[in-house]
């Protein structure tokens, strides 16, 4: 009984609360100014740069250099039983061209660059350890699959990431000139 009452109660004071605001009245009036004239504003200062830094996901962002076939994780002895017979590891005196990008590998890490306008224009650092191996394709194989790029990612605990990725045709491995 006393808790009806306190619900009857209740119910009452939010249907008197509900009556005692009032609705909001929006009244139309007309403007009677006119719109401001554009202001000037100042050139853009700001000039698009090359990306620049260090990237781990750099070889698969790259989609005019290198097309990403596949991508496996596990141990590193799975990993390397992975990568395909005939394939090399480059060597720091080397660069691979694969389309308008080149990767040089000093035996730790990799530095991916493109040329091209300031705005297209790549300088990405794939951190170590890492291991690159390439491998020379068969005649036969699609045009993105004529060369294969292994790079394997290393990580604590003996595991490892290997990332499977075609190149252009005219990809080749080059002495490096610098």
């Amino acid at each position: 009984m006393i808790a009806t009452v306190f619900v009857v109660s209740f119910v009452g004071i939010v249907a008197g609360v509900q009556h005692v605001r009032s609705e909001l009245k929006v009244a139309a009036v007309q403007a009677t100014g006119s719109p401001s004239p554009p202001r000037p504003q100042s050139p853009s200062t700001l000039r698009p740069g090359p990306l620049v830094g260090a990237a781990p996901w750099a070889l698969e962002a790259l989609t005019n250099c290198f097309h990403q076939i596949s991508m496996r994780r596990g141990s590193v002895a799975q990993m390397q039983a992975q990568i395909l017979e005939g394939a090399r590891l480059l060597k720091p005196d080397e660069v691979l061209e694969a389309g308008p990008c080149r990767v040089r590998f000093d035996g730790k890490s990799a530095r991916v660059t493109r040329a091209g306008p300031p705005s297209e224009r790549v300088d990405l650092f794939i951190p170590p350890p890492i291991r690159l191996y390439v491998r020379a394709g068969s005649r036969e194989a699609a045009p993105w699959r004529k060369h294969l790029v292994f790079l394997l990612t290393l990580y604590s605990g003996g595991h490892a990431r290997l990332e499977r990725l075609g190149t252009p045709p005219g990809t080749r491995v080059v002495p490096d000139r610098r």
